[in-house]
């Protein structure tokens, strides 16, 4: 997950301190900082520059002389380029002495017997997107002799790079982490401004769901009058160093706030949607759909679609359909904000094999409360501002939402855990920061009730983590953490005892002990069915992979593939052992199961699990 420390500090307005102490910040407070890399450094000597004149190369006809103002002199430039502005427009100006990315260093030289001082840039010349077809044409009101780094946010940017881990979805936007940042330093978080559709006209007949157990909530905002260009430089700018690659207006908003609230959204082009409206339900048994991608999927029942009065228009949560995807020509739009059950999105995102940035975050958990809001309204905002659309109705549909529990937080409990004299106001004082509804009930105990963007807060041990984050996992000194009482030694284990025995046994026999996968394919078990019939192998609904499909009945195929491969490899001598465990159902083979996303079985046999050593020579 890239992060840049340029937004972040949009979102941190009283000041946040310099992106080294940033990134060890993170790092202390959970997320993992794999590197941090300064970007874009040469766009602060780049000037904006105003055009004063065009005038034809006289030795070239495709070359023209550009005269361009930067704030102090006037240069004359041989460009090539076919949109240089009229005079009067503004323009990115290299001047000599400048190294652009790629080692290009700008000097002063005579092109075709024409001297030319300096160099008008494109945007994939200065590293701001992907646009190489002409130079790069800023607003009219730029002042002459500006940095552009200083005109255009996150033209000059450090990226962090880190690693989320998965119980943390609310850390995979640019918001999410503001605001770890402002509990860990104190600072005030500021939001982008937001444009709520609540004022609007309810259109009931927009949207509905028919899979509540699927979709939480479902906000559809209309919109008209759109006209869909181009997205703000910025806007491109901010997307491009993500590893974004800007669209259109309607399309990069979609992409800018799922970076920036870690929500995704998607816009329908709704004159193509069968009566104008979508209904969030279940695929129907070889329901086709062309993605975005331009691939088709043959969907199932156990899909979740968005579709219009006929047929798919979008695969929920994973990707939009190429039917409705929104366009140039397109006026009228439909903005989609919701929250998906993540079981769900993951199970299809790993069936049909596709993974976005989106279904990522919708598999963790997005938060279907503020979160949505806020995001479905910053979209609103730079749809209306962007493409000049004009909200009309919208429309708001609920199923089944994930509960916030109150958790009880005892200090006693909190220090004797984490060996820290946590008071029970430094708590409270420090979970409000992380915007955790806190209740004091008497000294000792708090009553919480975590915000609906951290689903990872279920249990009070969760809490206590918090408070250490906050506190800095620096701060447990090594005497506080020293048992204070003796601890029993535990019971001896005979089947642990056995097992350790024959592994001493076979490698005092010059065997080399390997530990091979539980997961396996299943025809490598075929000779096997007289030993483990096919019905008693324990199979995997959803595995990793297409091959290993079982949990291993047996040790020796895994052995014989892990010698061949080393002969094959050139070893003449292979001695192999592995202790490990098999699996196997009950004799009367797998039970069945209720239908359903967590499917359970109707009795209550489980899978034997029984440990066996193996060994194989190859000499």
């Amino acid at each position: 997950m890239l992060i840049s420390y340029d937004w972040l500090s949009s979102f941190l307005p009283e000041g946040l301190p310099e992106p080294e102490v940033v990134a060890d910040a993170l790092t202390a407070l959970g997320l993992e900082v794999d590197g941090i890399e300064p970007v874009g450094a040469h766009n602060r000597a780049v000037k904006v520059a105003e055009v004063r004149g065009i005038r034809p190369h006289p030795k070239a006809d495709r070359l023209r002389l550009v005269q361009v103002f930067d704030g102090a002199d006037l240069h004359e430039i041989v460009c090539g380029a076919p949109n240089v502005p009229d005079p009067g427009g503004k323009v990115a100006f290299a001047p000599e002495g400048v190294e652009l990315p790629g080692g290009l260093r700008i000097e002063a030289r005579t092109i075709r017997g024409v001297p030319s001082a300096g160099m008008l840039c494109s945007e994939a010349e200065l590293d701001l997107g992907p646009d190489a077809d002409g130079i790069l044409v800023l607003d009219p009101d730029a002042e002459p002799g500006r940095s552009l780094a200083d005109l255009v946010p996150g033209a000059a940017d450090v990226l962090i790079e880190l690693s989320v881990t998965p119980n943390r979805p609310d850390a995979l936007g640019h918001l999410g982490v503001a605001r770890d940042l402002a509990a860990k330093f104190d600072l005030r978080l500021a939001l982008p401004p937001v444009r709520a559709p609540d004022d609007l006209a309810e259109d009931g007949g927009l949207v509905s769901i028919e899979a509540p157990a699927r979709c939480g909530r479902y906000l559809g905002v209309a919109l008209e009058g759109a006209r869909v260009g181009t997205s703000p430089l910025w806007a491109r700018v901010r997307l491009h160093r993500m590893g974004l690659r800007p669209i259109s207006a309607a399309v990069d908003v979609t992409n800018l706030v799922l970076v920036e609230w870690g929500q995704p959204l998607h816009v329908f082009d709704r004159d193509v949607l069968a009566e104008g409206r979508v209904v969030v339900r279940a695929a129907r048994a070889k329901e086709r759909i062309v993605l975005l991608d331009g691939a088709e999927a043959e969907l199932s029942p156990d899909d979740l679609v968005i579709a219009d009065a006929r047929r798919p228009a979008a695969l929920a949560g994973i990707m939009g359909g190429a039917d409705s995807a929104v366009h140039a020509g397109t006026t009228s739009i439909l903005l989609e904000a919701a929250y998906f059950d993540p079981p769900g999105i993951r199970a299809t995102a790993r069936r049909l094999g596709i993974s976005t940035d989106s279904s990522m975050r919708f598999e963790r958990g997005v938060d279907p409360m503020a979160g949505l809001d806020g995001a479905a309204g910053r979209a609103l905002d730079l749809l209306c501002r962007w493409t000049g659309a004009r909200p009309v109705v919208r429309c708001e549909a609920r199923g089944r939402l994930p509960d916030r529990p109150a958790i009880r937080f005892r200090t006693s409990r909190c220090r004797r855990l984490l060996g820290v004299p946590v008071t029970t106001d430094e708590a409270a004082r420090g979970l409000a920061r992380l915007e955790v509804a806190v209740e004091r009930q008497d000294d000792d105990t708090l009553r919480c009730v975590p915000p609906t963007h951290r689903p990872d807060l279920r249990r009070e041990v969760d809490l206590f983590e918090e408070v250490l984050r906050l506190r800095g996992l620096d701060t447990i000194e090594a005497k506080n953490v020293v048992p204070s009482r003796p601890l029993a030694a535990a019971p001896p284990d005979p089947a642990r005892r056995a097992r350790r025995a024959a592994q001493d046994a076979l490698a005092a026999r010059g065997l080399h002990e390997v530990v091979g996968w539980a997961f396996q394919p299943e025809a490598a078990f075929a000779f096997l069915d007289a030993e483990v019939p096919s019905d008693r192998r324990v199979r995997i609904d959803n595995p990793l992979r297409d091959e290993p499909t079982v949990m291993r009945p047996h040790l020796l195929p895994g052995l014989l593939r892990m010698a061949a491969r080393n002969v094959a490899h050139g070893r003449r001598r292979v001695r192999l052992f592995e202790v490990g465990r098999v699996y196997a159902w009950p004799e009367g083979g797998a039970p069945r199961f209720v239908p359903g996303p967590h499917r359970l079985p109707e009795d209550d046999r489980l899978p034997e699990e029984r440990t066996r050593a193996g060994f194989v020579l190859a000499v």
